[in-house]
């Protein structure tokens, strides 16, 4: 998200304005929806909820990734995707800028989680405050270590200014009078993607995290794709994506995920360029 950004009506703006004239607009820390988006989107950008080239569903924007949950018959990125592109003018969708992506995400978030008492990370995903909409329940997120995750970026960026913090730290019944140690960890071990794709393209199946294998067909005047994908876990890292040179007929492309701990998984697009 540095410098720049050319959006799809035409405008060109910079990405630290928007997320400040977002936080200005809804009473919400820019830090917050700049962190957000990171942990959301992944730190390279590569994901499809923001590439605006997904098939049947161009030039929309999900920077939040707002409405995003896998069902038996499309992952959590076209669900979301489509819900971006439902109308709904109190949020600005159909969110087919990313200006109104990031405007329209960030009044979500300040009216059903800021104002209703969940206002900071923890209570985004362990709700004990905000009884109207069902206590224990109304999480923004669903990986139980997210909001560790989205603090280490928001550290960052407060760490070099000279300025007072105020936490809000819930206190419960029966707390120990001393601070529990951290699990020990081998560190993440997710190897699966998030998503995967060539854009401008659709596979011949569904894509599925859990499944390594995938065909693509284009024409034969086609000379090369780019490969876009992301991993579940912010701690993976993904290569063989990018552009990629086509011959003539059957190409085998393998990305790889490759977690924390060290250990990988290969996913396979065979792509036929007609012949």
């Amino acid at each position: 998200m540095k410098g720049d950004y050319a959006d799809s009506d035409g405008t060109t703006r910079s990405y630290a304005s928007t997320f400040c004239e977002a936080g200005k607009t809804y009473g919400i820390s820019p830090y917050h929806l700049a962190s957000r988006a990171a942990q959301e989107q992944g730190t390279n950008g590569t994901s499809q909820s923001i590439s605006g080239n997904v098939s049947g569903l161009e030039n929309i924007y999900n920077y939040f990734n707002i409405g995003a949950f896998a069902t038996g018959s499309r992952t959590a990125t076209i669900n979301g995707l489509y819900y971006a592109a439902g109308n709904d003018e109190s949020y600005l969708r159909p969110w087919n800028t990313r200006y109104k992506s990031i405007l329209g995400s960030a009044k979500y978030i300040s009216d059903k989680y800021v104002s209703v008492g969940q206002n900071t990370l923890y209570f985004q995903k362990f709700n004990v405050v905000n009884k109207s909409n069902g206590i224990y329940s109304h999480q923004y997120m669903s990986n139980i270590v997210a909001a560790s995750y989205e603090s280490a970026r928001l550290k960052k960026a407060y760490s070099e200014l000279n300025t007072e913090l105020l936490f809000r730290i819930p206190y419960y019944q029966n707390m120990p009078g001393e601070k529990c140690i951290k699990p020990t960890s081998d560190s993440n071990p997710n190897t699966y993607l998030n998503t995967l794709a060539v854009d401008g393209y659709s596979f011949t199946s569904q894509f599925s995290s859990v499944n390594n294998l995938y065909y693509v067909n284009v024409d034969e005047s086609v000379e090369s794709v780019n490969i876009s994908a992301s991993p579940v876990s912010s701690s993976s890292s993904v290569s063989g994506a990018g552009s990629v040179s086509l011959n003539v007929g059957d190409n085998k492309v393998q990305v790889t995920c490759k977690a924390q701990n060290g250990s990988s998984k290969i996913y396979t697009i065979m792509i036929r360029r007609g012949q």
